[in-house]
């Protein structure tokens, strides 16, 4: 649903790894692909029995350091589940579903019909290479090895999108530039 301000929420569900039947849904969550993970309020996190694993430091829009706990929690969002990282949020804290839990999810917004859709085709690194024959590998039968012709482009490439970004946004990366067959995918700074 989108408010009156034009900002997109949803109702999420929250529970530990440990107890999955724990499940606890929130309504109203705002869904902002612009915060990378998921804010849950601490003392839910603590019922729910989701430890923090360690302590990041986040930068408000108005410049403002922060140090939260993360942790990891299973989430549920239009009509899917997945595990995903979340910031144990404090008081005053947004609660947030974050890019990490859309991209977790395979979700997007569809401001359209007003919801969250499936994403689509999860982006999978995958590259054929035609060796012309099939070499022994050491422990297994036989095994298509890559060409040490290849081996240097398949290394740009994935430094490429190493260097884009991460996540899906890096895999995207990678499967245009293997399709287009850009032979020098990194981009230079000037």
């Amino acid at each position: 649903m989108i408010d009156d301000m034009g900002i997109f929420r949803t109702t999420v569900g929250v529970a530990s790894w440990a107890n999955p039947s724990s499940r606890t849904d929130i309504p109203n969550v705002m869904v902002d692909t612009g915060s990378e993970y998921n804010w849950i309020p601490e003392a839910l996190l603590a019922q729910l029995g989701v430890a923090p694993v360690r302590v990041d430091r986040f930068e408000t829009a108005d410049g403002r350091i922060l140090e939260r706990s993360v942790g990891f929690a299973m989430l549920y969002a239009g009509g899917r589940a997945a595990p995903s990282i979340v910031v144990f949020a404090g008081l005053g804290d947004l609660v947030l579903l974050g890019a990490h839990g859309l991209e977790g999810l395979n979700l997007r917004v569809d401001l359209g019909r007003k919801e969250l859709v499936p994403a689509g085709p999860v982006p999978a690194a995958a590259a054929a290479w035609r060796t012309g024959s099939r070499e022994r590998s050491e422990g297994s039968r036989n095994s298509e090895q890559v060409p040490r012709s290849e081996m240097g482009r398949l290394r740009a490439f994935e430094a490429g999108a190493a260097a884009h970004s991460s996540g899906t946004h890096a895999l995207r990366y990678l499967q245009r530039a293997l399709a287009g067959g850009r032979r020098d995918p990194i981009p230079r700074r000037q």
